[in-house]
């Protein structure tokens, strides 16, 4: 017998175990196994256990349940008529989930999208009860939510890249600066580089190592762009492509900052040491890329649907300006190809694949991919205050050293040894008065002797 007391105890792969030792739980999976039609069916099943353990973490925000027994959230589902208490906790756990009021449940930080509660809640959740023997009404259904053609935005309602009067794309700064503010130190990085260095997939952006940083052969010769080449995971294919200078600069301040201490053999980019595991993911960068944007635009959680500015974009982005703006900047589409990992393609002509041809060519549209300029002008601020108040400081400590330099050392020491001398002289003079004093008082002890 397991209460929910209990339960709320556990958390990841211990409340799965937790989870598995009761008998609904068994036979739910021995049903779903049974019937699947899915190739992997552990990995299925790892996402049911996901949205059972979130249900949990519901169950368990409101203190009236930490007394029922697991197997009780079925019984009592059972024993009504129409399930009513299993209708009512999964329309909460709904509302529960996307950041709505749920009664008596506490809210949770951790809200999602709309359309995937409604997957957890009235599919998953829902087939938990339905597979051990609770019969829902035809009338319990899931509620209508937003089509993607209704989301806050989309790709073509929030419009990236703008157009001046001669055709040629660029960045459109008013919407992607506000965006770049929001994101942490650690992300604002990792955005410079991937806006600026082709739009590589986040998956081999992440594979940065400190040792990469530190050698010298990766930078061009006047140490302002890093040199970045390696083989797509995708497919394999080779690329090379410089960072941008501002974007170089901010990965050196963050490794300087964050990771000095780093073996060479370590990834750049990690989780916080307070989060669980270390290893950073494509996933979860693309998240706070949605939720920056997000806060930029004033959207609110509920709204969350979808992610203009989610990485995979930035590929787009980079491909379409430097493409539009090849033929002005005189750039050959196989030197572009290079930068994105791409096979060239031989009616293009070749193209010199050593780092000064490429740096040649991508200087010319390096300014479209330098998106620090609201972020460097205020950092400048901070910098420019600090490096006054360094210099104010070296301007006392040199005026320190003229004075310190102008005493006379050795007239200091002369006197140092002479008042060393009339201590001594002190000294001895005190050693003969106690001498003096002692044979005195011996001389006056002998006559009171004498006399008596």
């Amino acid at each position: 017998m397991v209460i929910l007391r209990e339960i709320k105890e556990w958390e990841g792969k211990e409340l799965n175990d937790v989870l598995m030792t009761q008998k609904h739980m068994k036979e739910w999976r021995e049903s779903l196994e049974a019937h699947s039609r899915s190739g992997d069916f552990t990995k299925f099943w790892g996402m049911i256990l996901g949205s059972m353990r979130k249900y949990m973490a519901f169950l368990c925000s409101n203190p009236a349940n930490l007394v029922l027994e697991f197997s009780a959230l079925v019984e009592e589902a059972r024993d009504s008529p129409t399930a009513k208490p299993a209708q009512l906790k999964i329309n909460l756990f709904f509302k529960w989930l996307i950041g709505k009021p749920a009664g008596d449940y506490e809210p949770t930080d951790n809200t999602i999208a709309e359309s995937t509660a409604k997957q957890i809640a009235y599919s998953r959740i829902r087939g938990f009860y339905s597979h051990n023997g609770v019969i829902f009404p035809k009338r319990f259904r899931a509620p209508e939510i937003e089509s993607e053609s209704k989301v806050a935005i989309s790709d073509r309602s929030l419009k990236i890249i703008k157009y001046d009067g001669e055709g040629l794309p660029s960045i459109d700064m008013d919407i992607f600066q506000p965006f770049f503010k929001r994101l942490r130190f650690r992300d604002q990085v990792i955005c410079a580089c991937h806006v600026s260095g082709g739009g590589h997939d986040l998956v081999d952006l992440l594979k940065l190592t400190v040792g990469q940083l530190r050698k010298d052969n990766h930078y061009s010769s006047d140490k302002l762009n890093f040199l970045w080449a390696g083989n797509r995971q995708k497919t394999g294919k080779q690329f090379k492509v410089p960072f941008s200078s501002s974007a170089t600069k901010l990965l050196k301040d963050y490794v300087k900052q964050e990771r000095s201490e780093a073996k060479d053999d370590e990834l750049v980019f990690l989780k916080k040491e307070d989060e669980k595991g270390r290893i950073l993911t494509s996933n979860a960068v693309s998240n706070n890329y949605k939720n920056a944007l997000y806060q930029a635009l004033g959207i609110t959680n509920g709204k969350k649907e979808f992610n203009p500015l989610r990485p995979k974009r930035f590929r787009h982005i980079f491909t379409t300006i430097c493409t539009k703006r090849a033929p002005v900047l005189n750039i050959s589409p196989n030197m572009i190809r290079l930068w994105q990992g791409h096979s060239p393609d031989v009616q293009d002509g070749y193209v010199e694949n050593d780092w000064e041809s490429i740096l040649r060519d991508y200087r010319k549209v390096e300014p479209l991919f330098e998106v620090l300029d609201v972020v460097k002008t205020d950092t400048d601020k901070e910098i420019d205050l600090l490096r006054k108040k360094n210099e104010e400081l070296e301007e006392r400590f040199d005026k320190l050293n003229e004075e310190l330099s102008s005493l006379n050392i050795v007239q200091l020491r002369e006197e140092n040894i002479d008042l060393k001398k009339t201590l001594n002289k002190l000294m001895n003079f005190s050693d003969f008065m106690d001498d003096f004093m002692a044979k005195e008082q011996a001389k006056q002890d002998q006559k009171d002797k004498e006399q008596d």
